[in-house]
């Protein structure tokens, strides 16, 4: 299947906004599309030392508005991605438990990386209505850049 990077670059963290967040397709007839992330790196480009805490969530309430950001093709041979992905929301969206992945580092030029053991990857699958993952901080509001790979199943 095709795979695709959600990359982050500069970005301030606030704990009440997605740094990005990714959205199954719900079109018409397309119930089971499916998602599976399977890394998560992020490294901190802050000035002075902020305790970092990123967690991927299932959004229990789907965002309002999404600003898009394009998923860039890890091969030149994919198709476009057949799912969305977001770096903001006019209303951001309600997650769900206890996060499904927690990173935690230092902005202040630390960084941390998730990478799934096989058969591991958090999967995300449409039923009758799209379906979404957001990566927020928890903790820290220092910058920093990353990227989110994700599998189009």
């Amino acid at each position: 299947m095709a795979k695709y990077s959600v990359p982050f670059d500069n970005v301030t963290c606030n704990t009440s906004n997605d740094v990005r967040a990714a959205l199954t397709d719900a079109t018409a007839g397309n119930a089971g599309s499916s998602i599976a992330i399977y890394e998560i790196q992020a490294g901190g480009l802050a000035s002075s030392s902020v305790a970092t805490a990123l967690k991927l969530s299932r959004q229990g309430t789907l965002g309002v508005t999404p600003t898009a950001v394009t998923p860039d093709k890890l091969s030149n041979y994919s198709p476009a991605a057949g799912f969305s992905a977001a770096s903001g929301w006019g209303t951001q969206p309600v997650l769900s438990g206890n996060g499904l992945v927690i990173l935690a580092f230092n902005a202040f030029g630390g960084g941390a990386s998730w990478v799934a053991p096989p058969g591991s990857e958090c999967i995300f699958t449409t039923t009758s209505a799209a379906v979404g993952a957001s990566l927020r901080p928890t903790a820290g509001n220092g910058a920093i850049s990353g990227h989110i790979l994700i599998e189009q199943l």
